[in-house]
């Protein structure tokens, strides 16, 4: 899995914020995200989700165990299950086994 930002309508997307890497085209204080997925607790993945989360105030949304970490460190987090939803406004987010995610894209109707 690379590590991506994704422009998904009127939210940006940070998956697995690792931009210390020397590789990265972007510097931590240089993003400012809508939501922070981590897919799973390797330092490579985690990265620096938890300091931009504090910077920023955007949730990471990760499967429960992990934010429930996130939360002690002083991150938000969102916490999923494995299997389940993450509903936020406009998409649906879900785990997969592995614990990675998969975005389902749905647009939900103004009640």
């Amino acid at each position: 899995m690379q590590h991506l930002k994704y422009k998904v309508r009127i939210f940006d997307i940070l998956i697995d914020p690792w931009l210390t890497n020397p590789l990265s085209p972007v510097r931590p204080e240089e993003v400012k995200p809508d939501y922070i997925v981590v897919t799973h607790d390797h330092n490579d993945h985690l990265g620096e989700a938890i300091e931009i989360s504090k910077r920023t105030g955007a949730p990471i949304i990760s499967v429960y165990e992990l934010a429930n970490y996130i939360n002690e460190k002083g991150g938000k987090s969102i916490g999923m299950n494995i299997g389940g939803p993450a509903v936020l406004k406009t998409i649906y987010m879900y785990t997969l086994r592995k614990l990675f995610i998969d975005l389902h894209m749905a647009l939900l109707r103004e009640q």
